[in-house]
């Protein structure tokens, strides 16, 4: 299998370019764009994939599937619950559930249930048959029809079935060519290395369950403890808690999820060998009838196919023991001697919502009004289908958040203001001539570096514009500069960020203010990255222009700099950048005021340096020493005050990034057209929407900005950008990057 990294260049790139830059390609009608999709093939497959998205009428595919749902198939006979709707909400909820928020690692985008190491988890048992139900659906639709799109409408299809409330359906969901994505769920070697759970039964974050194999947690218990039912309730919180619900949504969807079907293990001889032990026959089923599951055998209600509020009567009104099922594994059954009690059952995982006193007063609000479930089931099951999406705005579809639009659910929009007249944007050289007026300009509170002898804000606004883009991640499309999320928390309060506030508002809202109503923070920021690199030595920097402004932080509450900030390759995989990209990317020029305000010590220099190979020759030449500086990890040059961080030492330590290095140290000229590309690559990762998008939102009263100019791409910087993007990509996608903007 070819490593993760190595399989995303052109594509991503060329994705990018062809979906968010102006003057290339034209989405389908309706159809945002799709930014850095999960392990894309190629151009053609995307291209092929957004066309043929376009045709497909999703009411139709609901009608297939609402048909299939009551067609008993051989693939997975009928037992006594006469419907495939409950198997196919258990896919849905299986697959949508792997979802994280600590890494956006999982979700259904992607639809990567298919492929190890998920597809063998035992939560995931015989899963594969319900996707073997809708592949008859899957190929009369073709290509755009996604596995991960029709495995979410079909658990849509089959709650709205039964009863249940619709939710609407944000469609354009895009299948990985294979698992690699998602191999850090586990288990598996890399995430037993990067992530391993210490003690079974327990894991923590960033694993997003309890044990391994398992999507949530153990649903008979602590290790399987059926008694330690206040132990399952913590659990309970904390790994939904990482998967960014709350106590409501948490009840709503496990009572909800259990008021369909019923879980099978009629004998103690299992489902046999998974997937990965038997890829011919897996889960044939051991016992000498019935189908088996989860292990656990029986209903949580005598309707398992009507949507109703009976699961949190029965849990409420009964008391409820423990006892082995025909499995041999402990769930519970009611405790009472009296006759013609209804044959129902609950996991440990239900009286945990019972035994903590904070769910026990949802189960209760939820057992005696249906209406309130039936909103908080609503609301909790899109999220809980679409989260790993992104901006809302990804979402296609007539039905896309239907009844489900309500302004204080944070996850469902990532919203923008954009400048008021945002299409008639400010010519670049202007943009950078004011910038410059103000970068050696020094202002009360706000230290500046030393560059060429003189007080500079250069290195700093550098250290701003990266700030603002790393943090994008692909897995759940969160972060990046668009919107400017670093002017408010959860990324305002960062360590690594302290001081950046002051930067915007002491320094470079002169600048903003200069073209107010034309210039959005977003690309003030990015500007003034460009601007102080191409003055350090840079070939010229292309970008678009055209990001907007977020009204707060609300949607980037998931995001977290800890752990993966520091841990160069973990950083690659999440934005998609190439190793070339990394490597280029860590000899910026550094600000080692930016630095002293986060809590570091120095840097590899004593002052800022113009951009060079010297950051490489630097890190290859001394020996560097553990230093901790106010509780940070750093390295020290032994006997030097030279230091570096955590991530720069990845460079020495990953035999790639150190080949990468030495083929820049012997040639500045290869170097510096890598660290063009990647930083043009860096400050676009996260655009949202395209600037021929922006007609769509109400500006007809568009102003000119204060120059006349309009906003050009000379012949000279283009033809520049295609010979510096040919010497890492090919000519073509080049000339599409190029012309873009």
């Amino acid at each position: 299998q070819q490593p993760q990294h190595c399989r995303r260049p052109l594509a991503s790139l060329a994705a990018a370019c062809a979906a968010e830059c102006p003057m290339f390609g034209t989405p389908p009608e309706g159809h945002p764009p799709i930014v850095l999709p999960h392990i894309p093939r190629d151009v053609g497959y995307l291209e092929d994939y957004l066309a043929a998205l376009d045709e497909i009428d999703f009411a139709a595919v609901k009608t297939d599937i609402t048909a299939a749902l009551s067609e008993e198939n051989s693939i997975w006979p009928f037992d006594d619950v006469k419907s495939y709707g409950p198997l196919l909400i258990r896919l849905a909820s299986n697959c949508a559930g792997s979802y994280r928020e600590s890494d956006g690692r999982g979700g259904c985008d992607g639809a990567n249930i298919r492929f190890e190491p998920e597809l063998s988890w035992a939560d995931n048992t015989n899963l594969e048959k319900a996707r073997m139900l809708l592949k008859p659906i899957k190929e009369k639709y073709g290509l755009g029809l996604s596995w991960g799109d029709l495995i979410v409408l079909a658990g849509n299809t089959a709650v709205e079935a039964m009863g249940g409330p619709a939710s609407g359906f944000c469609g354009g969901r895009v299948d990985s060519a294979d698992g690699g994505e998602t191999d850090m769920l586990g288990p598996s070697e890399a995430q037993q290395k990067a992530y391993p759970c210490v003690e079974a039964g327990n894991c923590q974050a960033p694993l997003g369950t309890t044990e391994m194999g398992m999507v949530y947690v153990n649903p008979g218990g602590p290790m399987g403890d059926a008694t330690k039912t206040q132990e399952m309730a913590d659990q309970i919180r904390r790994v939904f808690g990482l998967k960014n619900f709350n106590d409501e949504e948490t009840v709503a969807l496990i009572g909800g999820g259990h008021t369909f079907g019923r879980a099978h293990g009629p004998c103690p001889a299992g489902a046999g060998p998974p997937p990965s032990e038997n890829v011919n026959s897996p889960w044939p089923g051991l016992c000498l009838e019935g189908h088996y599951t989860s292990g656990y055998h029986g209903a949580w209600t005598e309707t398992p196919l009507v949507w109703n509020n009976d699961y949190f009567k029965n849990l409420e009104t009964h008391s409820w023991m423990h006892y082995a099922g025909p499995s041999g594994k402990h769930q519970w059954k009611i405790n009472s001697t009296e006759t013609d009690l209804p044959e129902i059952m609950m996991l440990t995982s239900d009286i945990a919502l019972k035994t903590d006193e904070k769910y026990h007063a949802i189960v209760k609000q939820f057992s005696e009004d249906q209406t309130a479930l039936d909103e908080a089931f609503k609301q909790a099951w899109y999220k809980f289908m679409t989260q790993d999406m992104g901006p809302h705005a990804r979402c296609v579809g007539e039905d896309v958040g239907a009844d489900v639009t309500d302004d204080e659910v944070e996850w469902k929009t990532q919203s923008r203001v954009e400048p008021k007249n945002a299409r008639s944007q400010p010519n670049a050289e202007s943009v950078k001539d004011q910038v410059r007026s103000v970068m050696a300009t020094v202002v009360e509170d706000v230290e500046p570096d030393t560059f060429g002898g003189s007080d500079d804000y250069g290195a700093t606004f550098i250290y701003l514009a990266y700030r603002c883009a790393a943090t994008y991640r692909q897995s759940d499309f969160l972060g990046g500069c668009d919107g400017a999320y670093i002017r408010f928390p959860p990324e305002s309060d960062w360590d690594v960020n302290e001081g950046l506030l002051d930067v915007m508002e002491k320094i470079l809202k002169p600048v903003y203010d200069h073209f107010e109503g034309f210039l959005s923070w977003a690309d003030l920021i990015t500007y003034a990255g460009i601007t102080a690199l191409e003055d350090m030595g840079s070939e010229p920097i292309e970008f678009c222009g055209f990001l907007g402004d977020a009204p707060n932080g609300r949607t980037q509450d998931r995001l977290d700099w800890s752990g993966q900030g520091n841990n160069l390759r973990e950083w690659m995989e999440l934005t998609g950048l190439e190793p070339r990209d990394v490597v280029a990317l860590r000899a910026m020029p550094r600000s080692m005021m930016s630095l002293e305000r986060a809590g570091y010590t120095g840097s590899w220099s004593e002052e800022t340096q113009m951009l060079s190979t010297d950051f490489y020759k630097v890190l290859m030449a001394e020996k560097w020493l553990p230093f901790v500086s106010n509780g940070k990890q750093q390295y020290k040059a032994d006997k030097k005050p030279l230091y570096m961080l955590v991530e720069d030492m990845h460079i020495l330590w990953d035999p790639e990034f150190y080949a990468i290095a030495e083929q820049f140290v012997g040639d500045e000229e290869e170097f510096k057209a890598a660290f063009s590309l990647a930083w043009s690559k860096l400050i676009n990762l996260g655009r949202l929407a395209a600037p021929s998008e922006w007609d769509k939102i109400g500006m007809e009263e568009a102003e000119e900005p204060p120059e006349e100019e309009e906003i050009t791409t000379s012949a000279a910087s283009v033809g520049s950008t295609v010979e510096m993007v040919a010497a890492v990509f090919m000519a073509a996608v080049a000339v599409v990057c190029s012309s873009r903007c």
